[in-house]
Formats: C-alpha cells, structure tokens, sequence
C-alpha cells in the first residue's frame, strides 16, 4: 500500500509554491498531473477543454443566446445545454463550457454558471 503525504510543489502557471496534500494525492490515485496548478490558478483557469466566456444575450422566450468568447467570436447556446438550476441567464454572466461542433457549427453544451 503506498503512503501519501503532503508535499510542497510549485504552481507551472504562478510559480507560487504550494502543498500538494495526501488527500489529492490519493484522490488522484498516486499519478501525478502532467500541469499542477495552485489552488488560485485552477480557480481562475477553466478545466482541460472546456472555455469560459459571458452571456452576450440570452432570450428566455425562445431559449437561445450567444456567449462573448475570448478569441471575439460568439458562440451560440440553447437552454438544454445549461443546468437545470442555472437561474436566470442575463448580459455578462461568466460561464464555463464544452464547445460541440454540429451541423449548423460550434456550440456550446455542458455549461456551467460560475458567477
């Protein structure tokens, strides 16, 4: 049986040591992450192929709406792809998600309302 304990890394975003504890540890099953982030920078980063973005306009009544993306393209999003306690969806929301490609182009699914 291996023994974990806590360790001190370094942020490969930050450069800002911090511990890397025993629970992580086992809760990645010993393997370590090829890009470990301190606490701060995995807050601020979205997760590994997913982008975050904010609400550009979203109509309830119709149950669409684009996201403002960072490369300055919209994306386009439809209510089933949100969460079903997502609240209400208004301009400037921060939103991270998964970008599906369909036959009418990319689109967001998988969304998750962050702020």
């Amino acid at each position: 049986m291996h023994e974990y304990r806590d360790r001190t890394s370094e942020c490969q975003r930050c450069g800002i040591p911090f511990i890397w504890t025993a629970g992580e540890q086992r809760a990645a099953g010993g393997i370590e992450p090829t890009r470990r982030l301190c606490p701060a920078c995995a807050q601020l980063l979205p997760a590994v192929s997913r982008e975050r973005g904010l609400v550009k306009w979203y109509n309830l009544r119709r149950g669409y709406g684009f996201i403002s993306r960072s490369t300055g393209e919209d994306l386009f999003f439809h209510r089933d792809a949100l969460p079903a306690d997502a609240g209400a969806i208004e301009p400037n929301l921060l939103l991270e998600y998964g970008i599906e490609h369909t036959a009418k182009g990319p689109q967001a699914n998988q969304i998750r309302v962050l702020t």
